[in-house]
C-alpha cells in the first residue's frame, strides 16, 4: 500500500499519467470532430446526432465487457485489443467519413465499445498498483490526465479545423495517443492476470478451507 506522495513519486505513476491523459485525448478528440466531419462529409445532422447516442451505448457495453475480459484474461491484452478497436474507430468515422457513412457510422460505434473497454481496464489497472486505504486519493490525482489530454486534443483540433477546413490531420494524432496509452499500459500496468484480486482470492480461499477444517 502507497501513501499519495510515495505514489507520485516512483516512474509508474507518472507513466500511467501519460497514458492516462493519452486517453482523454482520443477520447475527447474523436467526440469534437466526429459531427462537424460527418456532416461536411453529407451525412444527415440527424443521422449523425445519432450515430454519436449510439457510440454512447457501445461505450457502456465496452466498459462491461473490457472489465469482465481483463478479469480473466489480463489488463495488458484487453487493454491492447481495446486500443486498436479505437484506432480502427478513429479512422472509420473521421478518416474514411466522406467516402462512406456506413463505415463512418460503424466506426464510431467502435469507437464507443473501444473507449469504453479502455476507461475500464485503466481504473482495474490503477486499482490493481495503486489498490488501498489512499486509492481514493491516488485515482483522484491520475484521474487529473484525462481531462489535460482532451483538452489538448480538443484545442489541436479546433486549430487544424481552423487552418485546413478539415479534422483529417487530427487522425494521426490520435493514432499517436492510442499508441502512447499502450505503450502506457504495457509498461506500467500490472505484468501478468489481472494484478492483485485473483491472489486475494486465493488466499480468502485458503483461509476459509483452513478455518473448516
Amino acid at each position: 500500500m502507497k501513501r499519495p506522495l510515495q505514489a507520485v513519486r516512483t516512474k509508474r505513476f507518472w507513466i500511467l499519467f501519460g497514458g492516462a491523459a493519452a486517453i482523454g485525448a482520443f477520447d475527447e478528440g474523436v467526440l469534437q470532430a466526429f459531427l462537424p466531419s460527418a456532416v461536411a462529409g453529407g451525412m444527415a445532422a440527424g443521422l449523425a446526432g445519432a450515430a454519436l447516442g449510439l457510440q454512447a451505448l457501445a461505450y457502456i457495453v465496452g466498459q462491461v465487457a473490457g472489465g469482465w475480459l481483463s478479469d480473466r484474461l489480463g489488463r495488458r491484452g484487453v487493454g491492447i485489443v481495446a486500443a486498436v478497436l479505437v484506432g480502427g474507430g478513429v479512422i472509420a468515422a473521421i478518416g474514411l467519413v466522406q467516402a462512406n457513412t456506413a463505415v463512418a457510422i460503424a466506426g464510431i460505434a467502435l469507437h464507443g465499445f473501444g473507449s469504453g473497454a479502455t476507461i475500464a481496464v485503466r481504473s482495474a489497472a490503477f486499482g490493481d498498483i495503486f489498490g488501498g486505504a489512499n486509492f481514493g486519493t491516488i485515482f483522484g490525482l491520475l484521474a487529473v490526465a484525462y481531462p489535460v489530454g482532451g483538452t489538448f486534443a480538443v484545442y489541436l483540433g479546433a486549430a487544424i479545423f481552423d487552418a485546413t477546413g478539415s479534422y483529417a490531420l487530427l487522425v494521426p494524432v490520435l493514432v499517436a495517443a492510442l499508441v502512447a496509452w499502450s505503450l502506457a499500459l504495457w509498461v506500467g500496468g500490472p505484468r501478468s492476470g489481472s494484478g492483485s484480486a485473483p491472489r486475494s482470492g486465493s488466499s480468502m480461499r485458503r483461509t476459509t478451507s483452513a478455518a473448516n477444517t
